[in-house]
Order: structure tokens, then sequence, then C-alpha cells
């Protein structure tokens, strides 16, 4: 890898990030998370240079908004901290971790379209929880499975429930 060849740090996660970020017929991405540490020295000192932490991407068409980055410090006593995006002289010392969770674009169209089988296959590569899933997009799970009739039944209850919200244009 070429950023531990490059720095002494050893990168301890580099993964897709979880969560219901993006939400729409067509989620955004998972970003990215890595988690690192210092490795042959004492400490590590970084200057932040990141962006997207105070306002998210934008979902269209009824998609929802972007998951934003959040730069984390978790000491040795167990405590968490958030870094500011453009702290200078962030020291992470021997036995800490730094956590980066990088942003994601917003969600495209309305998640209550996306079809059941791709929540499912969402919820089996863990971005959501069943919980999370029936939530945000509406998708009844049975014995780890979409109930098809279950799903119709809560996504036709939230269309009609929106239905009864609307007001007319002025």
């Amino acid at each position: 890898e070429i950023l531990e060849a490059a720095y002494p740090l050893l990168m301890e996660t580099r993964c897709s990030g979880r969560g219901l970020h993006g939400a729409g017929a067509y989620r955004s991405g998972g970003a990215c998370r890595e988690v690192l540490t210092p490795y042959g020295v004492d400490s590590l000192t970084g200057f932040m240079i990141s962006t997207r932490g105070s306002v998210p991407n934008q979902g269209s068409a009824g998609g929802g908004l972007g998951a934003r980055t959040s730069l984390r410090l978790h000491r040795t006593d167990g405590a968490s901290e958030d870094v500011p995006l453009q702290a200078a002289g962030v020291k992470v010392s021997e036995g800490e971790r730094f956590e980066l969770c990088g942003p994601t674009a917003g969600g495209f169209g309305d998640p209550l379209a996306r079809a059941p089988a791709l929540v499912a296959r969402d919820v089996r590569q863990g971005r959501m929880s069943q919980a999370e899933a029936e939530r945000f997009y509406g998708v009844v799970f049975a014995e780890g499975e979409p109930d098809a009739e279950a799903t119709g039944r809560l996504r036709g209850e939230r269309l009609q429930a929106r239905l009864a919200e609307a007001t007319p244009p002025v």
C-alpha cells in the first residue's frame, strides 16, 4: 500500500461506509471509511484538508441527502472526539486511532421506489439493518427476506399519507 509505504502508519480498516445516506430508488455509494494508527513511531501529526462536513450533497427527484465527511480521533482511554475538517497539527499518539468517513452523493428518486431485492442486498451487505430498511425504504422482512405483500401494504400506506398531507400549488 502506497500510503503505508510513505508514512509510518498502519491502515487498520479500509472499507465502504455504512449508513442510510443518499437514500433513493438509486442510492449513493458507501463512500470510504479508513482507520489508521501510528506504526513504529510514538505519534503522527497531520493537517486536515477536508470538505463536505457541513453541507451534504443534495439528492434529486426525491432522493435523500448524501453523507457528510467526519474525522474522529479514538483515544487510548476509550474516549472519541471529532476533529475539525480544517484542523492543523492533529496529533495521533501510539495506540490511538484516527478515523475518516468520506462524503457521498445524494440519492436519486423516491426511496419507496427502490426494488425490494436491492434493499435486501444492501441489508445482506451490512449497509443497513432490516429495521432501517423498513423505516427508510418501506421494505418489510420476514425470515430474512423481503415480504412482498407486507412491503406493498406499507409502501401504499406511506404514499397515501403523503397525499393526505399534500397541498395544491398556489
